[in-house]
C-alpha cells in the first residue's frame, strides 16, 4: 500500500518536471503571444500569431507533416482542443 503510493507521488514529480521543461521551452517560442499550454505536444509542428490569447490544448497523433496554425490576434476559449496529424475524424 505504501508502496503504491510512493510510486504514486514519483510519477507525478517525474510528470511535473516534464511539463516545466516543455513550459520553458514554449514560453521562449511564444513571447510574442499571451497563451499557455494545457498539455504537452511537438512544438515544431505549432504556430500561434502574436496577440493570439487563451489555453492551448493540442492533441498530436505523430504525424510529422501535420502542422496547428493559429493566426495573429485570435481568442482562444477554455475546452478547446485541436487535432493534429488524426486523419479522418
Amino acid at each position: 500500500m505504501i508502496w503504491a503510493l510512493i510510486k504514486t507521488i514519483i510519477v507525478k514529480l517525474k510528470n511535473k518536471k516534464n511539463f516545466n521543461s516543455f513550459l520553458h521551452k514554449y514560453q521562449t517560442k511564444n513571447s510574442h503571444n499571451f497563451t499557455f499550454p494545457v498539455n504537452i505536444f511537438n512544438l515544431d509542428n505549432v504556430s500561434i500569431g502574436k496577440s493570439s490569447y487563451g489555453p492551448i490544448c493540442i492533441l498530436d497523433y505523430g504525424n510529422i507533416d501535420a502542422k496547428v496554425r493559429i493566426g495573429n490576434f485570435c481568442s482562444i476559449a477554455s475546452g478547446v482542443t485541436f487535432l493534429s496529424g488524426g486523419g479522418i475524424v
